[in-house]
């Protein structure tokens, strides 16, 4: 159970276990990536000052979380994880998903300084998503009838809230194709890492370039990676 904090900011992990998020994906073979971004958000959460770590999980996952995800819906799940975290006494909450490997300390220190002006921050997703919500304002209102996991859900966002701050876009994996995409863009160490994972062969990769979209019928085969990496850049 979780317990009152004397912080008044917290970063709000909200995703399943590394497991769970690689067989909902049907990707199997991403579950050590999708745990190096786990670990890489609680080392960098760690290095923030008045940030504690709050995560919400659901009833399928294996490792004990602070808080329960409720609701029927995505949205209801999100908003209510939102509330249940303010009554625990944070001002400022930043929610984060699992599986999103450019997300570090720099993208959250970001978000925390753009609440300071701001009820709503967004980092928007190259196929109209997000890949992290900062909320200082109240989030029955903030997240109201939003079109979740859709490509509509930016826009709703910001005709909730007209001056939110947007940061830089980040790609989030939802698919084999999709990684094999950022692989091709990523920072050496994510590459690596990305390789092992999909068993693929070295890639020419340009620093401008974007990640595609997941395309339909583009998931391939491949083979297991090690049992533990590291996400080190």
């Amino acid at each position: 159970m979780a317990v009152r904090s004397r912080a008044r900011r917290c970063l709000l992990l909200f995703a399943r276990s590394p497991g769970v998020e690689a067989k909902l994906k049907r990707v199997d073979a991403l579950e050590p990536l999708f745990a190096a971004v786990i670990g890489r958000l609680r080392a960098s959460c760690r290095a923030l000052e008045d940030v504690d770590l709050v995560s919400a999980g659901t009833a399928q996952d294996p490792e004990p979380f602070a808080l329960l995800q409720r609701g029927s819906s995505f949205g209801e799940r999100l908003t209510n994880a939102v509330e249940d975290a303010r009554a625990l006494g944070y001002e400022e909450i930043v929610v984060v998903p699992g599986d999103v490997p450019g997300l570090g300390r720099a993208q959250l220190e970001s978000a925390f300084d753009a609440l300071r002006g701001h009820e709503l921050v967004i980092g928007p997703s190259p196929d109209g998503g997000v890949w992290l919500l900062g909320l200082a304002g109240d989030a029955s209102r903030l997240l109201h009838d939003v079109p979740w996991c859709t490509s509509g859900v930016r826009a709703a966002l910001l005709r909730n809230a007209r001056d939110a701050a947007l940061l830089g876009e980040l790609a989030d994996i939802d698919s084999l194709a999709a990684a094999r995409a950022l692989a091709r863009g990523a920072p050496f160490a994510l590459q690596a890492l990305l390789r092992l994972c999909l068993g693929a062969t070295p890639l020419h990769c340009s620093p401008s370039a974007q990640p595609r979209l997941r395309q339909p019928g583009s998931e391939l085969a491949c083979r297991g990676p090690p049992a533990a990496l590291e996400l080190a850049f």
